[in-house]
């Protein structure tokens, strides 16, 4: 494990800012330098520098937490004429704030400097100047740096480590991308403003207000959560970018308030505590780990909320590591002998970390982080504005890409999960085509509620088809019912803050605050805090984004995988052009309906439903629900083929059937592969003139596998579910399964086509490369 390098910033800038002072020709220029190592086992990210005459190459670890760069003086041997003299300009900057030692017992032909780091390590050496070999400058310029002849020892340092810290600070852009994989690359400069991203970066302004975090990169203070709901419950956390630290570092307080959450949430798990000679905290499993992926599905998320939207997401991968033993450990450590917290490198995988001192702002931005070495300097420039566009998750500024969570069965639901407020907070929200209102359930004071008088309420009503109700202070109440249960509440505004839109300017959507839920209200259970209303009206997520122009286009489609998770994209997406089954939508329908269709068994010719059916797209419906006759059409005939071809089957007439009609076997079932050749597949025919769509629905689309081993039928009987679906069909997340489906209002067309739904797009033109 590397030093932890915490030395404070030097008024003067050493190294860096010397590369300013060249001709205009080279100091124009950016610097890419391609970087090796990673966060376990070597615990550093370095970059190698050609430094002297000849020049010799030296590995220098970079550190965004210490101003002065140096080498040990065993593979550097200074000679007279590199010495800095005690009276040089250069020194005296060294040493004017008494950081570097106050200067007083120094030779006066050399420069002397002491340097304490904040895990107990030290370095003592004099200043000396020699030539660098710098990419893209013709020149060698001669840059001061420290040439060490005594090191002490920290509680965290190898004396085996070949590295040499290097200092990374500038008047001018810094950047570092360091990547998960090993490698990565940081660049000096801005190449005349064409580097750093022009949109999608998280920014916040420098901290320089408190007295211990005032000399480090720092975006000031934030408000730590857990699982992107719960904040750990203490003070505001003073807050550190540090990339000489390997590891992340909280105080005691936020220390053991992690450790509390992250043990609380492996409560349930096969984990077991294990002690491992690689950090201090460490589990095991069933069988040896073999990357952080193997184990990351048992661990929440950790958020760092700074104000004004400005959110850095911390997930697994960025604060755990798979030690040589098998055993996953905690890559946050308890920083004893700090009053800040630090973020190491390990929270700062695949991610560009800009530090722009010209603007005194401090940025972020996802994205892959790996360089290939034989890449020359054009081409790293190249590749980094390639990569640039890569980090800019969701593309057109008109187009958002949503992860998200969740499964049929046993959650029931599939949700995103959205920041809302100032300063934001993240709530699960359910997707739903078949509801129009966006709504959350009431825990805050009303920043502001939307008057009966407005245009917006008058919307809301429009949708809801009811006449308008004023509630009391004027307010726009409203009243929904769903099958199951109800929401009461009032309309208010607040800030949403999506990819499509700037951080720093949050989006302002009208959305419902839901006071009074009703019993055993199913459309929101314990892990989802309201419904994202993505149907058909004026008052819906699209229609105002549409209108605030955020988006361009009213088209949205989901796509939710049957491993669980997914996604969701609305805007001006590039959807695919080729292989989607596409159908007009009824534009009479309040619903998204694809007009009527015919229900057809084994892809027998005549259908098993009476008469056309109408269909409505509802993703908030986690099964499908048909009316009574196709209904009872259905059940006949996948019993009768079970009768006949699969009497191993039996149904269950217990009580503790996960839904109506379920079947076991002689042992438990664990996989729909293990039965699905006892089924026959559906499918629904729609048709328009002389426009012709078929919805296939294989049995892995209606079945689902109860976690008493049962196989039950995600089919039901809508008529005994609720009265308000009688005679409705609904099309719901089962049946849609592995499929992007499409709602295009543009159009008026509603589309889907079979798609892998576990492979997130990493942007909105990434969407048609998944085919």
């Amino acid at each position: 494990m590397a030093a932890a390098r915490w030395a404070p910033i030097a008024g003067f800038l050493l190294v860096l800012p010397a590369l300013l002072l060249l001709p205009p020709a080279a100091s124009s220029a950016a610097m890419v330098f391609p970087l090796h190592g990673n966060v376990f086992p070597s615990g550093r990210f370095f970059l190698t520098m050609n430094i002297g005459v000849p020049a010799k190459p030296y590995f220098l670890d970079i550190d965004t937490g210490s101003d002065l760069t140096w080498v040990p003086n065993q593979l550097y041997e200074p000679k007279g004429q590199n010495m800095v003299r005690a009276d040089d300009p250069l020194c005296l900057a060294l040493h004017e704030d008494g950081r570097s030692g106050d200067g007083n017992h120094m030779s006066p032909t050399q420069c002397d400097y002491e340097i304490k780091y904040a895990d107990g390590a030290s370095t003592i050496g004099a200043l000396i100047v020699d030539q660098f070999s710098l990419p893209r400058i013709a020149t060698r310029p001669n840059l001061p740096f420290g040439c060490w002849y005594n090191q002490g020892v920290g509680e965290n340092f190898q004396q085996t480590s070949p590295l040499k810290m290097l200092g990374i600070i500038t008047k001018h852009v810094v950047g570092q991308c360091l990547s998960s994989g090993g490698g990565g690359l940081l660049f000096v400069g801005d190449d005349n403003g064409n580097l750093v991203p022009s949109s999608r970066v998280t920014w916040v302004p420098m901290s320089h207000s408190n007295i211990n975090t005032k000399n480090y990169y720092s975006p000031g203070s934030a408000t730590l959560y857990f699982d992107r709901r719960h904040s750990l419950g203490m003070n505001p956390m003073d807050v550190v970018f540090d990339s000489g630290s390997t590891y992340t570092y909280f105080t005691k307080q936020p220390y053991q308030a992690t450790v509390y959450a992250i043990k609380g949430g492996l409560s349930s798990t096969s984990l077991e505590q294990v002690s491992d000679p690689s950090l201090p905290l460490c589990w095991k499993g069933q069988k040896a780990f073999e990357s952080v992926s193997d184990v990351k599905k048992e661990f929440k998320s950790l958020q760092l909320n700074f104000g004004n939207n400005a959110v850095m997401e911390i997930p697994p991968e960025n604060f755990l590591i798979v030690t040589e033993y098998g055993n996953v450990c905690l890559g946050i450590l308890h920083g004893s002998r700090l009053n800040f917290n630090i973020i190491g490198d390990i929270t700062m995988q695949d991610q560009m970390v800009i530090y722009d001192n010209e603007r005194e702002q401090l940025g972020w931005i996802r994205g892959s982080c790996e360089l290939h070495l034989h890449h020359t300097m054009t081409a790293r420039l190249a590749l980094l504005a390639s990569l640039l566009l890569l980090l800019q998750l969701v593309p057109p500024s008109s187009a958002v890409v949503l992860e998200l969570h969740g499964n049929v069965y046993p959650i029931g639901h599939f949700f995103v999960t959205m920041n809302i407020g100032d300063p934001a907070k993240p709530y699960f929200l359910d997707i739903d085509t078949g509801s129009t209102l966006t709504w959350l359930q009431y825990h805050t004071e009303l920043k502001y509620a939307v008057k009966c008088t407005e245009q917006r309420c008058a919307d809301l009503y429009a949708d809801l088809r009811k006449p308008m109700k004023c509630g009391p202070k004027n307010q726009c109440h409203y009243g929904i019912q769903y099958v199951g249960g109800s929401s009461i509440g009032v309309l208010i505004v607040d800030s949403f803050s999506l990819p499509a839109s700037n951080g720093t300017n949050p989006t302002s959507i009208a959305f419902g605050c839901g006071y009074n839920q009703g019993k055993n209200n199913h459309n929101v259970p314990t892990p989802v805090n309201g419904i994202l209303g993505l149907g058909r009206g004026k008052v819906t997520l699209l229609s105002q984004l549409k209108s605030q122009g955020v988006i361009t286009k009213h088209v949205l489609g989901h796509c939710i995988s049957s491993k669980g998770k997914g996604f969701l994209f609305f805007g001006d997406a590039k959807v695919p052009t080729s292989g989607v089954t596409w159908s007009p939508m009824n534009r009479e329908h309040k619903h998204y309906s694809p007009r009527q269709g015919t229900l057809h068994f084994n892809s027998n010719s005549k259908p098993i439903s009476a008469a056309p059916m109408e269909v409505i797209f509802d993703s908030g419906a986690t099964y499908t629900y048909f009316a009574l006759q196709p209904y009872h059409a259905t059940l006949s005939v996948v019993k009768s083929t079970l009768s006949k071809e699969c009497k191993f089957l039996t149904e269950v007439k217990e009580k503790d059937r996960a839904l109506t009609v379920c079947w076991k076997g002689k042992d438990k079932i664990r996989t729909i592969d293990e039965v699905k050749k006892c089924f026959r597949s559906l499918s629904l025919k729609f048709a328009d003139g002389d426009k012709k769509a078929t919805l296939e629905i294989p049995p892995e689309h209606y079945l689902i596998i109860s976690q008493e081993g049962h196989v039950c039928l995600g089919i039901l009987d809508g008529s005994k579910e609720h009265p308000s679906l009688a005679g409705t069909n609904l099309i719901g997340g089962i049946t849609m399964l592995d499929q992007m489906v499409i709602y295009d209002s543009e159009r008026l067309l509603l589309g889907w086509v079979n798609y892998q739904c576990d492979r997130i797009p990493r942007s909105a033109s990434a969407i048609t490369s998944r085919l």
